[in-house]
């Protein structure tokens, strides 16, 4: 059975502790910004040309494009890929047409569908359709509704 651990504490003291917080960066930042506002009131022929003055009225940095205002560059590189051929597709051999076998009559040059042997092309055309209505038979159409 699962069960906490117990924690470990320090005993508590008699007098409250009063600790000082360690300035940020941010309030650094804050401090420039007042030093330079002071530092107009007071004369402006002080500040000098090299040195970068912060006020609240500088811009903060341009912000990086999001995804969407990057996506036309994809779609580009991919449109590119796909008129580039590759040069690791598999492709087939090409066959002579003398090669193919007619599955209907076993002969070679022709294949069943335009088989000359009209009792062999009828047995094709029978097969072909017993075999379409046993596909539509397999099918989910029915449940459907």
């Amino acid at each position: 059975m699962w069960a906490p651990l117990p924690r470990k504490r320090s005993a508590t003291t008699a007098a409250p502790v009063v600790t000082r917080r360690v300035t940020t960066a941010r309030s650094d930042k804050v401090v420039k910004v007042n030093m330079a506002v002071a530092a107009q009131d007071d004369s402006e022929e002080e500040v000098d040309d090299d040195q970068e003055v912060e006020t609240d009225d500088a811009s903060p940095p341009p912000k990086k494009p999001k995804l969407a205002a990057r996506r036309p560059n994809a779609v580009t590189r991919q449109v590119k890929a796909v008129n580039v051929p590759r040069a690791t597709e598999v492709l087939a051999a090409p066959r002579r047409f003398g090669e193919v076998k007619c599955y209907a009559c076993n002969q070679l040059g022709h294949i069943a569908r335009e088989c000359p042997d009209d009792d062999a092309r009828a047995r094709n055309d029978e097969y072909l359709a017993k075999r379409y209505q046993d596909m539509k038979a397999q099918g989910n159409e029915d449940r459907a509704a």
